[in-house]
């Protein structure tokens, strides 16, 4: 299981305002990373390709 539906499950079991708020500022967090990190491998990915397709044209 994820971490993000188990800190939105915390979230809606603890009561205090100022734990909730950090629970919902970790999940955003926790999604941000793993949004930037997908983003930065697909980058990389499309741009060895790119790097391989123009080497093997000028040989």
């Amino acid at each position: 299981m994820n971490i993000s539906p188990v800190l939105g499950f915390a979230k809606l079991l603890v009561k205090s305002r100022k734990t909730k708020l950090i629970l919902i500022g970790a999940q955003l967090g926790y999604i941000g990373y793993k949004y930037l990190k997908n983003r930065k491998r697909k980058h990389s990915k499309s741009k060895s390709g790119t790097i391989k397709t123009s080497n093997q044209g000028t040989r």
